[in-house]
């Protein structure tokens, strides 16, 4: 069971080589189909597998959400070359980071979905 999440702030960090990994961070927010697009800094557009040197983390869900991050917000999740076909048209790469579990109090990701799902009715 899936859902989407409006406004969850979400960071795509990506490791180089140098000290200033703070200027290979992109800070974004879902939108009403829980989706986010990047743009990547510039000295990155070489980087052939973004799939090794990127990571996304979810930073925070909405004040409204009935969901939890169901790990401490530092966790990351690895992306992958998404399968859309629109995946390298006009010189744009799409990713996925796969599923990203919630939790509502206590209970697992499908519960929490239920909760949510009853909330925006």
């Amino acid at each position: 069971m899936t859902m989407q999440i409006y406004g969850a702030k979400v960071e795509v960090a990506c490791e180089t080589e140098g000290p200033n990994t703070q200027a290979n961070s992109v800070f974004t927010a879902t939108d009403e189909f829980g989706n986010f697009t990047f743009h990547l800094p510039s000295r990155l557009h070489a980087t052939p597998s973004l799939e090794n040197a990127c990571v996304v983390k979810v930073l925070q869900l909405p004040p409204d959400s009935a969901c939890g991050l169901r790990h401490r917000p530092a966790a990351s999740y690895r992306i992958r070359p998404s399968s859309s076909l629109s995946s390298s048209a006009d010189g744009f790469r799409a990713y996925t980071a796969g599923v990203i579990r919630l939790q509502h109090g206590g209970t697992p990701s499908g519960e929490c979905v239920q909760v949510e799902d009853r909330v925006d009715k």
